[in-house]
């Protein structure tokens, strides 16, 4: 229901962690109502995630954001038997989900590609069709190389859809859509601004952290905002 699956996990994701500190303090405090009120909220917000419909981008941020709740709520020992536990239920999940092993198995899959010498493109081994995973791998090389052409100052505003356009043409299928973004926010900010815009990218995510570094509860929800956002902009 929130536009797409992947925003949808990461919606479901931001409100599970926002939360998670609130059941702590109500369950602390004895009001056993808004405590299960909570849990059962939480546990839709997860099982949704891990049995309906979920973007392959959560699965990198979600044992992160887990070590960060940990971090900031728990004390040593609470913090390891809880991620142990969190270890447990995932895997738990993991063998009585088949739709989160086939989100799996096709992400491994997908991964197994040949690189074709002849074109721009990375074909299924089998099918000799686009993957996501091939084409985000294709669209990651093809920016790299971009990127030493013009290493410090970039190619310029504008040149990533430049770039992709001229990468797409003479092809067919998923291999001729054209891009503006090649599902990495360093390498899109790289290609166009180069190291120097890289610089200034990672500062802005820096003195983001550093406005949400405090105790209360908002800066729980900015930090919880700027690590899914800094992680998942890694891969989309």
């Amino acid at each position: 229901p929130v536009r797409n699956y992947i925003d949808q996990s990461h919606e479901f994701a931001l409100c599970l962690f926002v939360m998670a500190p609130l059941l702590l303090s109500f369950a602390a405090n004895g009001h056993r109502a808004w405590t299960f009120a909570l849990a059962a909220v939480m546990l839709g917000f997860y099982l949704d995630m891990r049995v309906v419909a979920t973007s392959r981008t959560a699965f990198v941020y979600f044992p992160i954001l887990l070590i960060l709740f940990a971090v900031k709520y728990l004390n040593r020992r609470h913090a390891i038997y809880f991620l142990m536990f969190a270890a447990v239920v995932e895997f738990g999940v993991l063998l009585s989900s088949p739709y989160l092993r086939d989100r799996i198995e096709r992400t491994v899959h997908d991964y197994k590609v040949d690189r074709d010498k002849n074109a721009y493109k990375e074909v299924d081994r089998e099918t000799d069709a686009a993957t996501s995973n091939g084409l985000r791998l294709a669209y990651w090389r093809v920016s790299i190389r971009s990127i030493s052409e013009a290493p410090v100052f970039g190619h310029g505003t504008g040149s990533t859809l430049q770039l992709f356009s001229r990468e797409a043409e003479g092809k067919s299928g998923e291999w001729g859509n054209i891009i503006r973004n090649p599902h990495n926010q360093t390498l899109y900010v790289a290609i166009q601004w180069g190291v120097l815009g890289c610089l200034v990218l990672y500062a802005m995510w820096y003195f983001h952290l550093q406005l949400f570094r405090g105790s209360f509860f908002a800066s729980w929800i900015g930090l919880v905002i700027v690590a899914q956002n800094f992680i998942s902009s890694l891969l989309n």
